[in-house]
């Protein structure tokens, strides 16, 4: 016997989910889950599949609308981007589900579109309101699987339907699984068999330590990467700035929100410093110590930072913010993204770390792997792409 239930809001997830959400899927726990819908604003659904009575796997969806700010989480903008950046697949499924009618947008046109309309943008008129499954974040999508098992098909299969059903529900335009693993076979086969349209739509980085800390860290890197780690400390040093590990606090975050507003502003997106905040206060909220900042301090103020959350083993760098009239040049990013981040964790015995996407090139030189995502969309009935 076997038995979808659909609930409402994160509060109601048992205990169990959490098992299915192990090593590596640390955006679709329960903390994370919980955060995301105190901030996002957006209805949430989450699919839990039973069988004899237990939890066996489950499915974490998002509605996600044309006024959502988080472009690189929407279905229209992904696939915009993605046809823009000529990843393999994106512009033939773009010109696919919208009959040709769509030309992708820069992330200024389509941010300047949250405020003014644009017209002519008939991608969000064809796909969006959209149900993004399998999580919201930019991050790997998945069901949640306790196990693999000859039903596992069927069983995946049975959500991605009852996913379709509440897209439905909520007069969705379409339905979305945004960054599916290339490795993650029987999710891909599904969708697939489902009549999904897919491209290329990310690639991700994640750093696995090795034994031995962080000198055991820097010898899987290139000789040059090593030069260039001891190059960047002894400039930080030379100028005075203070990095460190702290807690995320309350007294930090208006300082933090300022600088991650800056870093938005500095490549072309729109984030407040009060959108900032409450993002903040709720991660403080759910993940309490396990939720912490790398910080940089040049004459005592604070001038860059990146946010780590830790699930399990597993730390996530999430978030970041810069004075960039006050570093100027000084390789303060690296310091606080990479280096002292890592070298914490390689002194707390952390299986791996997620960087996730964008500047790939770069993560790779500092010893990360790299997967590349999946984007499937459908149309729903309603929807004039066709």
């Amino acid at each position: 016997m076997t038995d979808i239930q659909v609930l409402d809001h994160a509060a109601q997830l048992p205990a169990e989910w959490d098992d299915l959400a192990g090593p590596g899927a640390g955006q679709l726990g329960r903390p994370w889950l919980r955060m995301s819908e105190d901030y996002a604003g957006v209805p949430m659904r989450y699919l839990l599949h039973y069988r004899a009575g237990a939890l066996s796997s489950a499915l974490a969806t998002a509605l996600t609308f044309p006024v959502s700010p988080w472009l690189y989480t929407r279905t229209d903008t992904v696939l915009e981007f993605g046809a823009r950046d000529g990843l393999p697949g994106a512009a033939e499924c773009l010109a696919s589900l919208t009959g040709g009618r769509a030309v992708p947008r820069s992330v200024e046109e389509a941010t300047r579109a949250l405020s003014h309309p644009d017209e002519t943008a008939p991608v969000t008129e064809i796909l969006m309101p959209s149900l993004v499954c399998g999580g919201r974040q930019l991050a790997r999508t998945r069901v949640l699987l306790r196990e693999e098992t000859a039903e596992t098909s069927a069983v995946v299969s049975s959500l991605i339907a009852r996913a379709e059903g509440v897209a439905a529900g909520f007069g969705a335009r379409s339905i979305a699984f945004l960054y599916v693993d290339e490795l993650d076979t029987p999710l891909r086969r599904a969708l697939d068999e489902q009549g999904y349209s897919s491209c290329v739509s990310a690639q991700d980085a994640t750093l696995f330590l090795p034994v031995g800390g962080f000198d055991g860290y820097k010898a899987m890197l290139q000789r040059k990467q090593r030069q260039s780690i001891a190059a960047e400390r002894r400039k930080l040093e030379a100028a005075g700035v203070k990095v460190e590990i702290e807690p995320l606090t309350e007294g930090l975050i208006e300082l933090l929100a300022d600088l991650e507003s800056q870093l938005f502003a500095r490549h072309g997106g729109s984030w407040t410093p009060q959108q900032s905040a409450a993002a903040l206060q709720a991660i403080t909220r759910e993940f309490g110590p396990d939720a912490f900042v790398s910080t940089a301090r040049l004459d005592g103020a604070l001038c860059g930072f990146t946010l780590v959350m830790r699930h399990r083993d597993d730390w996530y760098v999430h978030r970041a913010g810069f004075d960039y009239a006050r570093i100027g040049d000084l390789p303060v990013y690296f310091e606080v993204t990479y280096n002292s981040i890592i070298e914490q964790a390689a002194a707390n015995g952390v299986r791996a770390l997620h960087f996730g996407s964008g500047a790939i090139q770069a993560k790779q030189l500092r010893g990360c792997t790299i997967s590349t995502y999946f984007c499937a969309v459908k149309l729903l009935p309603g929807s004039d792409g066709r």
